[in-house]
């Protein structure tokens, strides 16, 4: 049985790495620097405090003592600076750099990152796997090692794509009847840049034209990614929405991932995330293994996941590695108008012709039993583990 060290036990490392391989046993390793680092980064996002002092590496980083506990570490965005064997599974690049130039970067922009150790760290040969957990994530890291052409080759051989996996909720295609009305879902912890602010508007425009339709909204408010810094009167404005329509709008700040599972199972017709900024869409598997198809965007990862078989996407505008125009002000305007115009077609599409969520749904359970089965992935890990081991 294989030990592996793993840095947290976040919801990145539950969806990806722990428990996921039955012949290994995960160990946590607790690292005060890299704990605190994390913590300060949280701060910086939360209040907006740019911290000179605390750099990518404190942030991004694992530094162990060696342990004969662990065979490797398998690590999730971080870079390893301990003695033992590691991978790592990653949703955009890895090392991830200050949040300017990684900004520039995913726009499609020339960047000169410059000498990196980290990167060092990947090409040595104690780095043992480099996952990607998609297409999208795979090809922005080919790019990035664009700038580093004597490195290229040698991570390359260590790269993979293995989206995460996923259960399946529901066998076949039950939901409640459709006739009574059509049942909305959004999950988005990022309120306000997952797409809340245009459900919330699209609602407004098409409530009384289609009455027979409800919304059940799970997110915060008060987070953001630092795209949207609405004022108070703005957010105001989107709780009375919500307040003014409790018959129809169920807001929920958060709630545990059991019962919202639950309702998908039991309550739920069709998912939403017509997000701005989404390294993965986790949320969008969750719904489809429950046979509810997904209305999103076609940003980063999103259009491997989704497609209009299973469920329906919004085109947006976005650079050639797939990240969204939304940065400047102009930018995001242009981008919420689009998202509001393409949600409130799709959305009367599905209210006035119902029948497409069944046919939709059945091939939203489909593609997860083929693209994200546990048993498939699983195995495919243990090979990489098996590789990396006796390599």
């Amino acid at each position: 049985m294989y030990k592996i060290g793993i840095q947290y036990v976040y919801y990145p490392e539950v969806r990806n790495i722990i428990n996921k391989v039955d012949s290994a046993a995960y160990c946590q390793f607790e690292v005060k620097g890299s704990f605190i680092s994390r913590i300060v980064s949280k701060i910086r996002r939360t209040f907006k405090i740019k911290i000179k002092k605390i750099t990518t590496r404190e942030i991004y980083s694992f530094k162990p003592n060696y342990s004969k506990e662990a065979d490797f570490f398998h690590l999730f965005n971080s870079i390893s600076y301990g003695k033992n064997n590691w991978g790592v599974t990653f949703e955009t690049v890895v090392p991830f750099h200050e949040e300017d130039k990684i900004n520039l970067f995913l726009r499609g922009e020339e960047v000169f990152f410059g000498n990196n150790s980290s990167l060092e760290k990947l090409n040595n040969p104690k780095c043992k796997f480099i996952i990607a957990i998609s297409k999208s994530s795979f090809n922005l890291q080919a790019e990035y090692l664009n700038y580093y052409p004597s490195m290229k080759k040698k991570i390359l051989s260590k790269m993979h794509v293995l989206h995460p996996p996923q259960k399946i909720l529901i066998d076949v295609y039950e939901k409640p009847n459709i006739s009574g009305g059509v049942n909305f879902m959004f999950i988005g912890r990022e309120f306000l840049c997952k797409g809340g602010i245009e459900i919330l508007r699209v609602f407004e425009k098409i409530k009384i034209r289609h009455p027979y339709f409800t919304l059940t909204l799970i997110g915060d408010f008060e987070q953001s990614n630092g795209r949207f810094f609405l004022l108070d009167y703005e957010l105001d404005e989107l709780r009375a929405i919500i307040k003014n329509n409790c018959e129809r709008i169920r807001y929920f700040k958060s709630l545990p991932n059991k019962e919202v599972l639950k309702m998908m199972v039991e309550e739920i017709h069709v998912g939403l995330l017509p997000t701005h900024a989404d390294t993965y869409g986790y949320s969008v598997l969750e719904f489809q293994s429950a046979g509810c198809p997904v209305i999103t965007t076609n940003a980063r990862a999103l259009p491997e996941i989704n497609n209009n078989e299973c469920g329906w996407l919004i085109g947006i505008p976005k650079s050639r590695l797939g990240e969204p125009f939304s940065k400047t002000d102009s930018e995001l305007v242009t981008i919420q108008k689009i998202i509001e115009e393409q949600l409130v077609d799709i959305m009367i599409e599905i209210l006035e012709s119902p029948s497409i969520i069944e046919k939709k749904g059945a091939k939203s359970i489909e593609r997860i039993k083929e693209n994200h089965c546990e048993v498939k992935y699983s195995k495919k890990l243990s090979n990489i583990y098996n590789r990396s081991i006796n390599c």
